[in-house]
């Protein structure tokens, strides 16, 4: 019990520290104007609807972000639909970022980005080797 009180403000005191210096990582940058999607992330205009883990996606503008190379969001430009995406990550970072999608019996469904942590592909969905892909750029504007 002595050793559980006497490491208890050295404790304490590292898990402030901590607390502090993550508080100045999270700042945000001043908008310029021309950067409104942070680094790792992007606009796709999708031509057909789509599904992403069971939920539909009408055709339209759609925001990607890849919050870290296995987690990330698709969400529509209005706010209105959004999914979490977790993906399998391998490859390189590519300079030509693309969203990729498959068509399966006249459906398309979302498949994984190329991009900025390399080759991501959706976990919530499986390829076959018949798959069709379509490839989307991937734009910050």
């Amino acid at each position: 019990m002595r050793i559980m009180f006497r490491w208890f403000p050295l404790a304490s005191i590292s898990y402030l520290l901590l607390a502090l210096s993550m508080s100045g990582l999270g700042q945000t940058q001043p908008n310029d104007g021309k950067n409104q999607l942070h680094p790792h992330s992007g606009r796709i205009k999708v031509p057909f609807e789509f599904d992403v883990g069971g939920t539909k996606f009408p055709a339209g503008a759609y925001i990607l972000d890849a919050i870290t190379p296995s987690y990330g969001q698709i969400r529509s430009t209005d706010g209105k639909q959004q999914q979490t995406l977790y993906f399998v990550q391998t490859g390189e970072p590519e300079k030509s970022p693309k969203a990729i999608f498959v068509e399966r019996n006249k459906k398309y469904f979302f498949f994984g980005v190329v991009a900025w942590f390399g080759n991501m592909q959706y976990t919530g969905f499986s390829p076959h080797a018949d798959d069709e892909k379509k490839e989307i750029p991937i734009t910050g504007e």
